[in-house]
């Protein structure tokens, strides 16, 4: 299975590196680089952060968090392109992340979370802007590394779960007027999930793939200068490689998921409708409502591989769990969506954004999750210099499936930033990070009490900017 999808992204990412090498162009730190019409943003942003729990541990009862520090090198790259025939937007980015081990004596080895191939890069090609039929093209590519609950001494055992995934849309816009965009578009994607060895019984860590690939409506009617009426409506059929997959989580008396966990493929459809604009000088504002809906295939986990090798009275085969893999997302409150937010800037340099957002998805450990997301955000610039940025969120998810668990997400973070000249900012930041149990199965030896923790970091680093 190929996961980069090289003709999407590597293809595209060529022509723009020799567009850019047809002529070249100096330019002082701070003033980026200009080639023909195309602007190139090279930065670095380095520093140093602490966690106060890097294995995201539950404490209490449980094994006691681990604290630690790491070194981040984060080089990013992005090109802009923007002339009458062709819109172009690109840009990529390594991120590594160095911990520190300073007591050496003790039973956790945290080098064993060090990132090195966290990186994300991303396409954006808007072609023949101008023309009745235009072309569209995005792309993106991530992948991500996120701490995993194994505390091991031993070296070159990674302690982080991964998640690679490329997504891409392409197709044509159709533009009857100067005010309404029709755009017919393809939607395809890949998802791999790979886990640390020692939480599987064959050694292999990459768990499940997942491809998925669809239809896309997009429309727009821009029937005011900056505000417009939106509607968008997709299916998207999604496929995994694997429809039985190991269960991996504690092992806890009286709860019994067998040794694997259904995965069924499914078919999801949804659309959405709303307005977005700037409503005035200060308010820039966004509401879409919508619906949607999530069939399983539950034969897909039956006719598994795995499946046709249990004998008929297996627990798996039985479906077992809090809800089983049959479940399908059919009702109106699950499959209701809303997306919408504010921005509000009373005096220039200042600006406060407040949104909620509640959609579901496909999970990767069970059918599906409806969330519930709330989000604060403050950004301020004072005396040109000094940049202060607050941000709190709040996400409620509920998975269903043949695990079922709802969580409590919540994040605090603080930024301060004082930028020395146009190419150097120093920077300084506080935050805190929790997910919190939702059901009855969250105390001391339930069988959610694991998915439970605090993270509180500081962060101090720099970042130059050419």
């Amino acid at each position: 299975m190929r996961f980069c999808k090289p003709r999407s992204f590597r293809c595209t990412s060529a022509l723009l590196l020799m567009s850019l090498a047809v002529s070249t162009a100096q330019a002082s730190p701070g003033d980026h680089v200009r080639v023909g019409d195309a602007t190139v943003t090279p930065s670095v942003q380095s520093g140093f952060e602490y966690h106060s729990n890097a294995y995201l541990l539950e404490g209490g009862d449980g094994a006691p968090p681990v604290a630690a520090s790491d070194w981040t090198l984060t080089p990013r790259l992005a090109a802009d392109l923007d002339n009458r025939n062709l819109e172009l937007h690109f840009g990529l980015g390594w991120a590594l992340k160095k911990f520190v081990d300073f007591d050496t004596e003790d039973a956790y080895n945290v080098q064993n979370l060090d990132h090195f191939k966290d990186f994300d890069a991303n396409l954006g090609v808007y072609a023949l802007n101008k023309n009745v039929l235009g072309l569209r093209l995005d792309d993106k590519f991530e992948i991500s590394n996120t701490p995993a609950k194994v505390q091991t001494a031993e070296e070159g055992i990674s302690a982080n779960y991964t998640h690679l995934s490329n997504d891409l849309n392409a197709g044509i816009a159709i533009r009857p007027g100067s005010a309404l965009e029709i755009a017919l578009l393809g939607n395809a994607g890949v998802d791999r999930y790979d886990v640390p060895e020692p939480l599987v019984e064959d050694g292999d860590p990459n768990i499940n793939n997942r491809s998925n690939y669809g239809p896309v409506l997009d429309v727009k009617w821009r029937f005011l200068p900056k505000t417009s009426l939106l509607f968008t409506g997709s299916a998207n059929w999604l496929r995994w490689d694997h429809n039985l997959v190991y269960a991996i989580g504690p092992d806890v008396e009286g709860v019994n998921y067998g040794q694997y966990i259904g995965k069924p493929d499914a078919l999801a459809w949804r659309f959405a409708t709303g307005i977005r604009g700037q409503f005035t000088d200060k308010i820039a504002a966004e509401a879409q409502l919508g619906y949607g809906r999530m069939t399983y295939d539950e034969d897909s986990v039956l006719e598994d591989p795995n499946a046709q090798s249990l004998p008929s009275t297996s627990t798996e085969i039985a479906q077992t769990g809090a809800e089983t893999f049959a479940r399908d997302l059919t009702s109106f409150g699950e499959g209701f969506t809303v997306n919408t937010q504010v921005a509000w800037s009373p005096v220039r340099g200042h600006t406060v954004t407040a949104g909620y957002k509640k959609d579901f998805q496909d999970a990767f450990f069970t059918n599906y999750v409806v969330y519930n997301y709330l989000f604060v955000r403050y950004e301020g610039l004072f005396a040109s210099r000094v940049g202060l940025t607050g941000e709190i969120t709040y996400r409620l998810d509920a998975f269903h499936g043949e695990v079922a668990r709802k969580d409590n997400n919540t994040r605090m973070k603080v930024t301060g930033a004082y930028r020395f000249n146009d190419f150097l900012a120093a920077n300084l930041a506080a935050g805190w990070v929790q997910r919190a149990c939702g059901d009855e199965n969250c105390g001391p030896g339930g069988i959610f009490y694991s998915t439970q923790y605090d993270d509180f970091t500081v962060s101090a680093g720099a970042t130059f900017t050419y």
